[in-house]
């Protein structure tokens, strides 16, 4: 498509950086959470979608992982190689997808492995954005608790039968993720 046919706004994707602005403060707005406000700028044309897309401008993304979550620890334990923006564009789909399922609320034996080690290792590296969006956005103290029962508690399948699920793996990352989020009142 040639340039001339483009709006204004459209046309800002090829001179500059100001579409790629608009769509960092377009995605950190609200903090918490993934950046779903987003959905609705790269919906707007095809050009817009083409120059702001996942796959094409891995920059932007690794901005807003930079601002919605803690960067510092994991720049201090990997190197510099693991923090270029492809890295931390990936690592920001993975932690959205992880909250949204912990906000969910769902837990099971096998789903929730992933979304325990990620969240522990959140938690680990938290400098104060991690644990904001794990408990204020996702609600991680109530998926953990839920989190134990299922590994801890018997389950009543039937009035004269009871199951005793053995997961110690996800039962201690639960515990863990518990300790970690509280505090001395709690």
């Amino acid at each position: 498509m040639a340039q001339r046919f483009l709006s204004p706004f459209e046309q800002l994707a090829f001179t500059n950086p100001v579409l790629d602005l608009i769509a960092f403060y377009v995605a950190v707005d609200p903090f918490f959470g993934p950046p779903s406000n987003l959905v609705s700028l790269l919906q707007t044309s095809r050009s817009v979608y083409n120059h702001l897309c996942f796959q094409r401008n891995s920059p932007l993304y690794a901005s807003i992982f930079r601002h919605k979550f803690d960067c510092a620890a994991v720049e201090r334990r990997l190197s510099p190689g693991w923090t270029f923006a492809p890295h931390l564009a990936e690592e920001l789909r993975a932690r959205c997808i992880v909250l949204k399922y912990i906000r969910r609320g769902t837990v099971a034996l096998d789903d929730d492995r992933d979304a325990l080690w990620s969240s522990y290792l959140m938690m680990l590296e938290n400098d104060g954005c991690n644990e904001k969006q794990l408990c204020d956005w996702a609600n991680l103290p109530r998926w953990a608790i839920t989190a134990v029962a299922l590994r801890c508690l018997p389950l009543r399948v039937s009035p004269d039968s009871m199951v005793m699920f053995s997961e110690p793996e996800g039962a201690s990352l639960a515990v863990w993720l518990l300790w970690m989020i509280s505090n001395k009142g709690q």
